[in-house]
């Protein structure tokens, strides 16, 4: 597997494989229940992401503080469009513009 910032990264053939099934079945549900799907998602990395916050040096914290800013949009957007809210992409754009 290769890496690295500016490289093409290559992924093993079962990580495509389950990947592309995942995603297939995703876009296969019904609109709300897979907004729920990515709300819910959203708690693993939330809890690495604060811990990894939290153990950042001063320096690396502002990019732990946008990664978990990410997560929280990404789980207000999924929970607002699940719900039916007309705004739902607020808290992108608030991220987006640096208002998170």
């Amino acid at each position: 597997m290769g890496s690295g910032a500016r490289g093409k990264v290559s992924y093993p053939l079962l990580s495509r494989v389950l990947g592309t099934l995942a995603g297939l079945v995703f876009a296969l549900m019904p609109w709300r229940t897979a907004m729920k799907s990515l709300a819910s998602g959203t708690a693993p990395f939330m809890a690495e992401f604060k811990s990894l916050l939290a153990d950042a040096s001063e320096e690396d914290r502002a990019f732990f503080q946008f990664v978990l800013d990410h997560e929280i949009a990404i789980e207000a957007f999924a929970l607002k469009e699940a719900g039916g809210e007309a705004d739902s992409e607020k808290p992108i754009k608030a991220l987006l513009e640096g208002k998170a």
